[in-house]
């Protein structure tokens, strides 16, 4: 990689700017609403909590990144994995509904979602895998809020259990498993049936379905080892992990490979745990559910927009070994030794260095010029007891760690750095795929 790359910072933003989105900030939850790294999406759980029929319209009575927002949707186990992790305790209203009655909040008739009251159906059998339940399947009858395709579900022991037939609003549990419960009073009970006798309120699971510019997204690659790499088939430190990066794909030392793009860096392994549990956190790409994922060599590449000169703390929340390279500046930590230039950030309060909970190091990188810098992140581990990576920075010449001004690195809707493909070039203004537009120095 070119030791610094810079760009003019009118062209860079031409590209962003086109597609602005402002964030709005919504007082009644803890914080400003986090992205999911592979989907764009933002999530947010509010402080207050609602009967099932109040969270959906609080939901979209909201707004951020200039997209209403709607009670939490489910498609994929990724996305399940994402959603269950918020804040590591995730009970909350999910956008999962089988009433057909109507809201007296708002008018809402929930029949136009294609809901059918099937009353209990704990006792059916599953669905195939990845297919919306037919009749006679456990869980038909139930719609997601916002007309996604309902292939996804996960109920707990005993549901959906429809008891004394009011239950049609849907919340996940501690573990991630479904469960109905009543919606409220503000929902007529179905015909034949009797208010429901335990009305609950939950916190609302807030999904945002915001549209980033696809360009304003780092380019990833996954691979875990074979065993006869190295003669071990381990990932002792970040030399092996860039021995077993520079390989070609398909070598028969590569078990395992996977390539993704991500507007922020925001990874663990599901089943260990760690990094700040307060924003959304992606499997790593590789993730195999349920086992402990051991041995990986991760890179993200691209570019970052760094609007003013001057000096950027950049910060990275990791377990094991990490390298940062942003233009000429760099950070190195193996282990959790960090190299001489580079310094831990300490946490307010916390006591500890970030290595420790959740782990963590920076350095204070300089920028003659603003403009758009190379970037690079290399993560290794072998088998440490969390597996984590997020990537922030914040202006100036920063000790401390504090997550208030310490964004995301692409980020930008909660004013994080911009980040750019490595495909997106520039000259006097911009275009993609012309290599003669870099310029080294």
């Amino acid at each position: 990689m070119p030791a610094q790359v810079r760009r003019s910072i009118a062209a860079a933003l031409a590209i962003v700017f086109a597609h602005m989105i402002l964030p709005v900030t919504n007082a009644a939850c803890a914080q400003a609403p986090t992205p999911d790294p592979l989907t764009g999406h933002y999530y947010e759980l509010t402080t207050e909590t609602y009967f099932w029929d109040a969270a959906r319209v609080e939901a979209v009575s909201r707004t951020f990144g200039g997209e209403p927002g709607h009670l939490v949707t489910i498609s994929t186990v990724r996305e399940h994995s994402v959603v269950r992790r918020l804040n590591d305790q995730f009970l909350a209203w999910l956008g999962l509904v089988d009433s057909t009655s109507t809201s007296t909040i708002d008018g809402f008739d929930y029949a136009k979602l294609g809901t059918e009251e099937q009353g209990d159906t704990s006792g059916s059998p599953d669905p195939l895998a990845n297919t919306a339940p037919v009749s006679g399947e456990r869980g038909f009858g139930f719609q997601w809020i916002n007309g996604d395709p309902y292939t996804f579900q996960l109920w707990g022991p005993g549901e959906p259990g429809d008891a004394f037939g009011g239950e049609d609003g849907v919340e996940m549990r501690v573990g991630g498993v479904f469960a109905d419960l009543c919606m409220g009073a503000t929902v007529p009970p179905e015909p034949g049936s009797g208010p429901c006798a335990f009305p609950t309120v939950r916190r609302a699971g807030i999904e945002y379905d915001v549209e980033l510019p696809d360009v304003q997204r780092l380019d990833l690659l996954e691979r875990r080892p074979d065993a006869s790499f190295m003669g071990t088939g381990s990932i002792a430190n970040l030399a092996d992990a860039n021995a077993l990066l520079a390989l070609p794909s398909g070598h028969t030392d590569i078990a395992m490979e996977a390539t993704d793009k991500a507007y922020v860096l925001s990874f663990h392994d599901p089943d260990a745990g760690g990094g700040l549990s307060t924003l959304v956190r992606s499997p790593i790409l590789t993730d195999s559910l349920g086992l402990s994922d051991e041995n990986l060599a991760f890179r993200a590449l691209g570019q970052v927009v760094i609007p003013t000169a001057g000096d950027w703390t950049f910060a990275a929340s990791h377990n094991s070994s990490i390298r940062v390279v942003v233009g000429n500046n760099s950070f190195t930590s193996e282990d959790g030794v960090s190299s001489p230039s580079s310094t831990h950030l300490f946490r307010t309060g916390v006591g500890n260095e970030l290595i420790v909970a959740p782990g963590g190091s920076g350095d204070v990188f300089h920028f003659p010029d603003a403009g758009t810098y190379e970037i690079s992140v290399t993560w290794a581990y072998g088998a440490p007891l969390n597996r984590f990576l997020q990537l922030f920075a914040s202006p100036g010449d920063v000790s401390e760690f504090d997550e208030a001004i310490f964004p995301l690195v692409g980020d930008n809707l909660n004013d994080g750095l911009i980040v750019l493909g490595p495909e997106v070039l520039f000259a006097d203004g911009f275009e993609s795929g012309d290599t003669s537009a870099w310029s080294n120095s």
